[in-house]
């Protein structure tokens, strides 16, 4: 193995950081990525001091799911391609070299154990892949209907971390189907997002650019039906009676004497249809963009992100992302945002 090679260039240093990495997981499995792959470096004193700090609402938005069909099949034991992708990340960070060079490693050990790490580190993601599985059990959704449920659905979204750098950015976003009248929604359905800022190499091959410092953000929304849908339905309403109104007429052939009256120059009966039939398709159009398209009306139930850098460890995550209140709303029932279940891997 890959492992037992680079334990056996490195010796007991390279030993002490597999232990460090495999304690540090055993304390703190709910977050054993916390802040990404470096996460796993940290002591028990700077984790405990980002526990208490302000900033937890934005480092506590996913946790890993540990249920009993997820891909943690270690359970909280680190397995060993994650104790070589946080090792490699380790032996290339400025701590890692810092450390190499106290302990007086050999240079020809340094070289080989840099080489292997390089190697290991070098993945240059194209693909974003979602599995939606579902709600954590006993984490429902929030009321958000009259009915005491609530249809939601998902969205996903990819940006930089930087906002001067996001603003330039052409998100890509994807959704998940409905689930009607339920606070316990079962989607298992799979998505997949393209990642952007990527260029072929001469080489070939496909360089990712910044996924390192992108973040997904996740949206769970009501679909509600409010102005704009209610004004859609009007609008078909209205249709579907001008449409009966007109072949009415024509079978009738009364729509003939009403084309034929004119008022000096001036064919009102021509005028009014071609208005009326305007006013309608112009409604329609603008109802239809508001409520299905944009979906205007709907109420957005909580959201959360999570680092993609966590992800080039080439594994698949199974997570569970706690659903944080969105600025300035409310929820009609306090009794918890609601936690989504996702399983979250990157590809070539």
């Amino acid at each position: 193995k890959q492992l037992d090679v680079m334990v056996h260039i490195g010796g007991e240093l390279v030993k002490e950081q597999v232990a460090i990495f495999e304690e540090n997981c055993k304390q703190n499995p709910g977050m054993r990525n916390l802040l990404g792959p470096n996460s796993l470096l940290l002591n028990d004193q700077t984790l405990q001091s980002l526990v208490e700090d302000d900033r937890r609402v934005e480092l506590f938005h996913w946790e890993y799911d540990y249920s009993p069909d997820s891909t943690l099949t270690q359970g909280i034991h680190l397995d060993s391609r994650e104790k070589l992708f946080h090792l490699s990340k380790w032996l290339l960070s400025a701590k890692g070299m810092h450390e190499l060079e106290r302990r007086k490693v050999p240079s020809e050990a340094v070289a080989m154990l840099l080489e292997r790490a390089a190697a290991l580190m070098s993945f240059h993601p194209r693909f974003l892949h979602i599995h939606l599985i579902g709600t954590k059990c006993g984490q429902d959704l929030p009321i958000m209907d009259r009915n005491g449920k609530a249809d939601c659905y998902v969205k996903f979204r990819v940006l930089l971390l930087h906002p001067s750098e996001a603003k330039n950015q052409r998100s890509v976003e994807v959704r998940s189907g409905i689930a009607y009248k339920t606070l316990k929604p079962v989607w298992n359905e799979k998505l997949e997002i393209s990642l952007a800022g990527g260029i072929l190499g001469a080489d070939g091959y496909y360089e990712s650019i910044g996924t390192r410092q992108m973040v997904l953000i996740v949206e769970a929304w009501d679909a509600d039906i409010g102005f704009w849908g209610i004004g859609l339905e009007i609008v078909k309403i209205l249709t579907f009676i001008f449409v009966c109104l007109l072949v009415f007429g024509y079978v009738s052939g009364q729509l003939d004497s009403v084309l034929l009256r004119c008022s000096g120059t001036v064919n009102w009966g021509a005028i009014i249809l071609v208005t009326g039939a305007s006013t309608l398709m112009l409604g329609f159009a603008v109802c239809y963009l508001m409520a299905v398209v944009w979906k205007a009306d709907d109420e957005i139930i909580g959201w959360c992100k999570v680092p993609l850098e966590m992800l080039h460890d080439q594994r698949e995550h199974s997570l569970f992302l706690n659903l944080q209140k969105s600025d300035g709303k409310e929820l009609k029932e306090n009794d918890g945002n609601g936690v989504l279940r996702v399983k979250l891997s990157m590809s070539e």
